[in-house]
């Protein structure tokens, strides 16, 4: 039918004045598409983290303006406190959890979801 995906009805996170930015079933369309987050990883690398940059990036892969802005800040808050954790490898398990920490419930709030994966860029 007409539903959007189950991750996006009512997982636990109660979005904020700029929440639910993603739920539209366009940006879901494109959050769930083959290749998504390896091109978010690429936005972010491309543009060294930088939140502005990232959105902007993001969003010419075909999501909406407000969901990309939740996608350049989660870039742009790991980017910026989690640098010096990160900077030798996005991967590890340091890095990671120093991105959930500061910046997935933003994120999650933000997109209007739990349960999507943060970016590794």
């Amino acid at each position: 039918g007409d539903d959007a995906p189950t991750l996006f009805a009512g997982g636990g996170v109660t979005p904020g004045p700029e929440g639910a930015q993603c739920a539209s079933r366009d940006d879901q369309a494109v959050l769930m598409a083959p290749g998504f987050m390896g091109g978010v990883h690429q936005c972010g690398h491309s543009c060294w983290g930088k939140g502005a940059c990232s959105t902007t990036c993001v969003q010419a892969l075909g999501m909406s303006e407000g969901c990309a802005a939740c996608w350049g800040g989660v870039v742009g808050c790991g980017a910026w406190n989690c640098w010096n954790t990160c900077m030798f490898g996005q991967e590890s398990d340091e890095c990671k959890k120093c991105g959930r920490e500061h910046c997935q419930g933003e994120f999650q709030a933000c997109i209007g979801a739990e349960g999507v994966p943060m970016p590794d860029a």
